[in-house]
């Protein structure tokens, strides 16, 4: 077609748009995405879950081309560091450039960290190493008690943050940043089971993190002293119908709210259908991380998307499982 050609335009199909949610708040009535009316008997019912209050979003560990690090082994004490070449790929101005090279640090600064870009259904394919000038114990920050060389470093890094900073940033020090809302140190990043989820997307991944692991901010997560509980709620947050919620509900990249608007109940272990999910996503855990085993083990750089391909077919019997249960578990 070109530009001055006459065109007739007819009318395939018409369909009216209704806001999936409408609320009334002080005298003002508020409405959310508008959506077909097929769309609208898809919804699941909308009601604060018991979790809602309970999920936080992880810490912000940026910039990420100053702490997010490749280790190399040097002695009991002390490891060799090199910035992160993944960090890289999606690095805007100023955080672009490698800072440092075969840096000394102590091995006690050296963290584990699960980001959303290696979460899958039921697992994690990869894990990162960050250095922070903290604790292990309870991740306190004293910058007095650092061994000499992470206190080098972090006076290092410290000073490229406050050089590079846009001016508008209030933050006094790269460690305030990396605290923002002290959403890093915290005791549920100590936790030794956490259940997470991602903060964008079109599908909604969980899996249960246990061990020493921080938390980023592009995931959500629930710290538990229940590994029971941490199986349920992963169970319910993986099921096919919460991620046709969010397809249906999302108007951004970001997701943060919409899974806990679903009224996900308070795990009761002696609640039968609990106790399923529990199982399942025990189950369902077991599989995924076999898989992803196997998946990874010959190819390091498989894309996410085949891996989460491959555990959709692997675990399709187990999650139309766990969809039914929770369907039934919604009812009043």
């Amino acid at each position: 077609m070109n530009y001055f050609d006459n065109i007739h335009l007819e009318i395939q199909k018409t369909e009216i748009l209704i806001p999936y949610s409408i609320e009334k708040k002080a005298g003002k009535i508020y409405t959310k995405k508008l959506i077909t009316k097929e769309l609208h008997k898809e919804l699941l019912p909308t009601r604060a879950s018991f979790y809602k209050e309970l999920f936080h979003k992880g810490a912000d560990l940026n910039p990420r081309n100053l702490i997010f690090v490749k280790v190399t082994e040097m002695n009991d004490s002390l490891v060799l560091i090199n910035p992160d070449e993944r960090i890289f790929k999606k690095a805007k101005d100023p955080w672009t450039k490698k800072e440092f090279k075969d840096q000394k640090v102590h091995r006690e600064n050296i963290f584990n960290v699960i980001k959303s870009t290696e979460l899958v259904k039921f697992g994690v394919f990869d894990y990162y190493q960050v250095f922070l000038p903290l604790s292990k114990i309870d991740l306190n920050f004293n910058y007095n008690s650092l061994s000499k060389f992470s206190k080098d470093f972090y006076d290092k890094i410290n000073e490229i943050y406050l050089n590079l900073k846009k001016e508008t940033t209030n933050n006094l020090s790269l460690m305030d940043n990396l605290n923002r809302w002290a959403k890093l140190i915290n005791k549920r990043q100590l936790s030794q089971i956490k259940v997470v989820y991602n903060n964008s997307g079109s599908n909604l991944n969980s899996a249960i993190i246990q061990g020493d692991y921080i938390i980023t901010g592009d995931l959500s997560f629930y710290d538990t002293k229940s590994l029971e509980e941490a199986y349920y709620l992963s169970a319910i947050l993986n099921s096919p119908l919460m991620t046709k919620q969010i397809q249906i509900k999302k108007s951004s990249r970001h997701i943060f709210k919409i899974p806990l608007e679903i009224p996900i109940k308070k795990y009761n272990s002696n609640k039968d259908e609990h106790e399923k999910l529990v199982v399942l996503g025990k189950k369902c855990h077991q599989k995924a991380q076999a898989k992803i085993k196997e998946i990874t083990q010959n190819n390091r750089n498989i894309s996410k998307v085949k891996i989460q391909n491959n555990l959709y077919k692997n675990l399709k019997q187990e999650l139309a499982q766990i969809d039914k249960i929770f369907l039934h578990e919604l009812r009043p």
